[in-house]
């Protein structure tokens, strides 16, 4: 008798939500239990992408080495540091490396990708940052915001959605900017803003912090967007890796109001509508149809960007305007390369020499193959010439 006594109140205070108990009153407690059962999480990974982040960063600094490799033009900034001295402000206003060192640890830039067949840039380029304000900015952006995302969804959707994001964003780089060097991790960051900004939209009502977490996501997203406007940071890849986040969080993200129907399942929008709430059903239904349309979207635009990248499709003709959300030129700094490189690859010596638009050769002893349509040649003509 005494163990039925608790019982029954236990299986009863469910039902009692519709006469005595307020919708949101009960929603709210489903809601701060499931995420207090989110802190079992622990939050490693973000953590752990931060400091292989400044450990790649200072691998870059070292490889750069400013005063063994300084062009006639300008000073190494705090030559004090040596080796890990900065390049000229002219050249990388956000205090990093050359273009071409970053070429030379896989930076993107399109011609690479398809041209050279260097199809592995679209991945490696998301652990390289532009300079030491770029890495700044994203390490904080990412504590701020990856964080609560890890502890919230655990490391295995974090990192689908850092790295998918990432990827979307170089593939949408490579097709709008040509002969520029980019580096891409702002890229993947860009992509847990929107998923974020997914979460909170899909959950209005009930999640937590809302408003502190909207200001992060603004905050941090305008940062990377005038990060955009400078030199070797574009913000074609910061829009593709937000896009490809936001429809990411739809897929993995949406939560039902009146608790979690299905706990560990991907995705966790599947459920029966039968068994919601009468209310709820025209709610499930809505976010069903988001799910679907999602999905749709974001398989459909990465295969359709796959497909126009390799087959060389020039998608920047006809917008004019295009260049400058790349970099905007200014007198504080230069924006290098250019579409039409002029690179010219000539027999000299045995070896094979590289004659660019603006009369600079590089001599590449090692090469002995001169012909210009090889994926080798192309590959040096584009890292001698950007």
């Amino acid at each position: 008798m005494a163990g039925g006594g608790f019982d029954v109140p236990a299986l009863q205070i469910p039902h009692v939500n519709s006469g005595n108990i307020q919708s949101p009153g009960l929603a709210e407690i489903q809601y701060f239990g499931r995420d207090s059962e989110d802190q079992r999480n622990m939050p490693w990974l973000t953590p752990v992408l931060a400091i292989t982040h400044v450990i790649v960063f200072i691998m870059t600094m070292r490889h750069n080495n400013c005063p063994a490799n300084l062009s006639l033009e300008g000073r190494c900034i705090l030559p004090l540091l040596r080796g890990f001295a900065f390049q000229p402000l002219t050249e990388n206003p956000l205090l990093g490396a050359s273009a071409n060192k970053l070429l030379e640890l896989g930076a993107l830039e399109s011609e690479l990708v398809t041209k050279a067949h260097e199809g592995w840039r679209l991945v490696c380029s998301l652990w390289l940052q532009a300079g030491l304000f770029h890495l700044v900015g994203n390490l904080l952006g990412v504590l701020v915001i990856g964080i609560p995302l890890e502890r919230r969804l655990g490391y295995m959707k974090v990192t689908l959605t850092y790295i998918t994001s990432g990827f979307a964003g170089n593939v949408l780089s490579a097709l709008f900017v040509h002969g520029r060097v980019s580096v891409g991790a702002s890229g993947a960051f860009m992509g847990l803003l929107g998923a974020t900004m997914s979460s909170i939209l899909i959950n209005w009502k009930l999640y937590p912090r809302r408003t502190p977490s909207l200001v992060a996501v603004i905050f941090f997203g305008a940062i990377n967007l005038a990060f955009g406007l400078m030199p070797l940071v574009d913000n074609f890849m910061h829009i593709g890796g937000a896009t490809a986040g936001f429809l990411l969080g739809n897929l993995m993200m949406i939560r039902p109001e009146f608790g979690w129907i299905t706990r560990r399942c991907f995705p966790a929008i599947i459920y029966d509508t039968d068994d919601m709430p009468i209310k709820s059903t025209k709610h499930a239904i809505l976010k069903n149809a988001v799910w679907i349309i999602s999905l749709i979207l974001f398989l459909s635009t990465i295969t359709a960007g796959l497909l126009a990248l390799f087959q060389e499709m020039d998608v920047e003709k006809g917008c004019s305007w295009c260049k400058y959300m790349t970099c905007v030129p200014t007198h504080l700094w230069k924006c290098y390369g250019n579409q039409e490189m002029g690179c010219f690859p000539l027999s000299y010596q045995g070896y094979l020499r590289i004659m660019c638009a603006n009369n600079v050769t590089h001599d590449w002893p090692a090469v002995a193959n001169f012909d210009p349509t090889t994926p080798q040649v192309q590959g040096l003509c584009i890292k001698s010439c950007v």
